[in-house]
């Protein structure tokens, strides 16, 4: 009786050990994917803000030239 109740108790804590595991590389992985769609998106945004900058210098400079 004691040896099953060993080999349950230790049957249960690789089951908690074994999802553990699984649960920690996926939330590891889930993070890294974050972050990197992150950075992509704020690249992404500073340059299109940065086209829309340097197209209203040009614009401007045409203008004052023009004049």
């Amino acid at each position: 009786m004691r040896i099953v109740k060993q080999e349950a108790v230790f049957s249960v804590t690789f089951r908690w050990k074994f999802a553990g595991d699984i649960w920690h590389e996926n939330w590891a992985g889930f993070c890294f994917l974050s972050s990197v769609g992150l950075l992509y998106e704020v690249n992404k945004l500073s340059g299109m803000m940065l086209c829309r900058s340097e197209s209203k210098t040009k614009r401007e400079e045409l203008r004052l030239t023009s004049q």
